[in-house]
């Protein structure tokens, strides 16, 4: 059973409240459930990848000891500055997905006026 407080953070619909993607879920065929999948911004998907794609493509740039950085050799120094930079650009990742979020839930409710 559905504490009650259980029940207010999840909502009448069983999912979370706040999540502002959720997507509706209906009874699929056969009794399954069927959830309707919103695309993503192109350009947030693309600033997201651009710390995986500097981490793990790019090792033929920085596959190298020799110059000291900051005390670390620069392979790390590579490293460990994507990381920090990849908050960043999740970030904008973020803020550009939310914005392109509101715009279409903006579209959708004036379609159905």
């Amino acid at each position: 059973m559905v504490e009650s407080s259980e029940r207010q953070f999840l909502g009448a619909s069983g999912g979370h409240r706040n999540s502002p993607g959720a997507a509706p879920v209906s009874a699929g065929p056969g009794g399954g459930t069927s959830q309707t999948v919103r695309k993503h911004s192109p350009a947030a998907v693309v600033i997201a990848l651009i710390p995986f794609a500097a981490m793990c493509f790019s090792v033929p740039l920085w596959d190298r000891i020799a110059p000291m950085m900051l005390g670390l050799p620069f392979n790390l120094f590579w490293l460990v500055s994507w990381q920090v930079l990849s908050v960043f650009c999740l970030a904008i990742a973020y803020r550009l997905e939310s914005a392109h979020e509101r715009r279409r839930d903006r579209a959708e409710s004036e379609e159905r006026r």
